[in-house]
């Protein structure tokens, strides 16, 4: 039995989406979403959407729901270049701190750091590891000599390893001078414990962090002699 809708229906069927008897539910729930579905959440002219805009999609009615954004990661901040750090003289003694009495506490740590590092008591030079314990270590504030290099004029400077590159020893003199020597081509020699050690430049061409995790192969020709005084 067909029973007429009431008055106040007929009036806003089309913005309700009641359709015609006979009508289909598909195009029912179709009209009934391209309503209530944010224009945002739709692409292109609403006479153009097809049914596969719908398929396997959730929707909201109405407002949505808040959502919790996850904060974006704070920017990296940029590391100084090589060249922007030479501009800003970043690793460059200032004249003021070339003076040998400011580095002779550090030479006397140095000292404690190396009897610490090396049992000296039970000394073995035939012991690799002992040998490979002397490659790695941080020689600022060793005092040490140049006893041979190509430049006829750097021999005999001794001085405190006040900074080490990769291919340089920075010595502070005893007349307060900066010296900066070549370790190509150079020997340098230092003292402890009644034994003195030589250190061969040409195999030292690296910087001391990667000197310090460097793995040194068995049969290694080590760039370290000693001998005892």
């Amino acid at each position: 039995m067909n029973v007429p809708l009431p008055a106040f229906v007929t009036k806003v069927r089309k913005e309700i989406g009641v359709q015609p008897k006979g009508s289909s539910s598909k195009n029912f729930i179709r009209d009934f979403l391209l309503r209530h579905i944010e224009s945002s959440k739709t692409s292109g002219a609403k006479s153009e959407i097809d049914d596969e805009q719908f398929r396997f999609r959730t929707f909201y009615m109405g407002n949505y729901p808040a959502t919790n954004k996850i904060p974006p990661l704070p920017r990296k901040k940029k590391s100084l270049s090589s060249k922007e750090k030479k501009k800003l003289k970043i690793y460059e003694i200032p004249a003021d701190c070339r003076r040998y009495e400011l580095y002779e506490p550090m030479n006397g740590l140095w000292n404690d750091y190396m009897c610490d590092l090396v049992n000296f008591d039970k000394f073995n030079p035939q012991n690799s590891q002992v040998l490979e314990t002397f490659l790695k270590a941080d020689y600022h504030g060793c005092h040490m000599k140049v006893t041979k290099s190509k430049c006829s004029s750097l021999i005999g400077t001794e001085g405190i390893l006040v900074q080490e590159t990769k291919n340089t020893f920075k010595l502070i003199t005893k007349d307060d001078k900066l010296k900066v020597i070549p370790k190509k081509n150079s020997v340098f020699t230092y003292e402890i414990k009644g034994y003195e050690f030589n250190i061969n430049g040409n195999q030292f061409l690296c910087r001391t962090a990667d000197r310090s995790t460097h793995k040194f192969g068995k049969f290694i020709k080590f760039p370290l002699n000693f001998s005892p005084l």
